[in-house]
């Protein structure tokens, strides 16, 4: 998994996003390896150093942007742990709520199990 955070300005056109920002996240995304977390400068300013360390990656060229970029990554400390095959699951379950009031937790477990990716 890698991970690149931005912060900008967005618009919707057509249903789709659209902005600058994005465009240098999937670019940044590009060149994030695995297993880490890259940032946008203005991401970086935007946290607490004491309580997320980050460290300079260096400046780069990307297509479509007239200078050099720089780009941030979250420094991994010794209470930062990957987990291996693990998963996140993004899902749309709206009214399961409704569904887990009136269900036995039988019911409810099997369906949870048998969610597929």
């Amino acid at each position: 998994m890698r991970i690149v955070v931005g912060l900008g300005d967005i618009a919707t056109q057509d249903g789709d996003f659209i902005g600058e920002v994005l465009a240098l996240i999937a670019r940044i995304e590009a060149i994030t390896p695995p297993n880490e977390i890259y940032l946008k400068t203005a991401a970086c300013l935007a946290l607490t150093q004491s309580e997320i360390q980050t460290a300079m990656v260096d400046s780069f060229s990307f297509n479509g942007f007239a200078e050099q970029i720089p780009v941030y990554r979250v420094a991994q400390r010794h209470r930062t742990h990957v987990l291996k095959d693990a998963w996140i699951l993004l899902s749309d379950i709206r009214g399961f709520h409704q569904f887990t009031e009136v269900e036995p937790t039988s019911r409810i477990e099997r369906v949870l199990d048998n969610l597929t990716y």
